[in-house]
């Protein structure tokens, strides 16, 4: 997307500094995304460091590493044999980067679904979940091993469809910005465009509550007409959203610090794939 990953790195910290201001102007001070990464502690040096590794590309690296490169063989396959590039075929650019997205956020929705719905993928998604406060940089608190099999499902509606061109930077931030405001402290529903058009902070943070019941509810991640349409669609009150309380279901017992939460997803997951084998 961008020339360098120095560059990516760059213009991602200062588009989440400029919305982290915004909330805090917004918000007050005490409530902030940027009082709780200053203050440290609790969750909110897992977001730090997951941020790094992604906007760094280490998660990536990391996580192909852990999947002992399956996942890279099977996106080659992908690419090789279902390269189709069907928006090539498209005159106006917009439109196929239009068609795109909606897509993708098609594909997204059933991949953040099936996260929860299935234990061994619930082992690296619980990672996100375990946040027990939100910060912007909790948008990015991805394992490597969950990043890496998203990008893998992902990679064949991306072959079949094709990659949309570079220029489209303005739109590519709009997205990152979204993913950023989602995950902020600001629990606006935005009334019916949150309601209809695109999940708001208000509605994900319903989804983040450690309440079961809230765990399988609006799944999109941005628009949110496949929740509607899917029946798990949950437009809250700000003072509902603001009211819950974050991070996994109680009994849930979770390392707090960034490496163990980390080695604790891998063990997990493999453990689980391990129990599976032996059925």
């Amino acid at each position: 997307m961008f020339s360098g990953v120095g560059e990516s790195i760059l213009i991602s910290l200062s588009l989440i500094s400029m919305l982290m201001v915004l909330e805090a102007c917004s918000i007050g001070w005490q409530q902030s995304s940027m009082r709780m990464l200053l203050r440290g502690g609790g969750t909110a040096w897992t977001d730090v460091v997951s941020a790094l590794l992604v906007l760094s590309n280490l998660a990536l690296i990391i996580g192909t590493a852990l999947s002992f490169g399956l996942i890279y063989v099977l996106q080659a396959w992908f690419k090789q044999h279902l390269d189709m590039h069907w928006l090539g075929h498209i005159e106006s650019p917009w439109l196929a980067y239009g068609i795109f997205i909606i897509v993708l956020d098609f594909s997204n929705y059933w991949v953040h679904r099936w996260m929860h719905r299935y234990a061994i993928l619930w082992e690296l998604h619980k990672f996100h979940h375990s946040a027990t406060e939100m910060t912007m940089f909790t948008a990015l608190r991805d394992h490597p091993l969950e990043r890496v099999v998203a990008h893998g499902i992902n990679a064949i509606p991306a072959a079949l469809l094709g990659v949309p061109p570079q220029q489209y930077i303005l739109a590519y931030l709009a997205l990152q910005a979204l993913g950023y405001l989602k995950h902020s402290n600001w629990c606006t529903n935005w009334g019916w465009f949150g309601r209809w058009v695109v999940q708001s902070p208000a509605a994900h943070r319903l989804h983040h509550s450690n309440h079961s019941e809230h765990h399988d509810c609006n799944f999109s991640s941005i628009l949110q007409i496949w929740d509607i349409f899917f029946s798990t669609s949950r437009h809250p009150t700000a003072t509902e959203a603001r009211n819950v309380k974050l991070g996994l279901m109680d009994g849930d017992n979770f390392p707090m610090s960034p490496l163990g939460a980390l080695v604790a997803v891998v063990r997990d997951f493999y453990i689980r794939i391990f129990h599976a084998f032996l059925r």
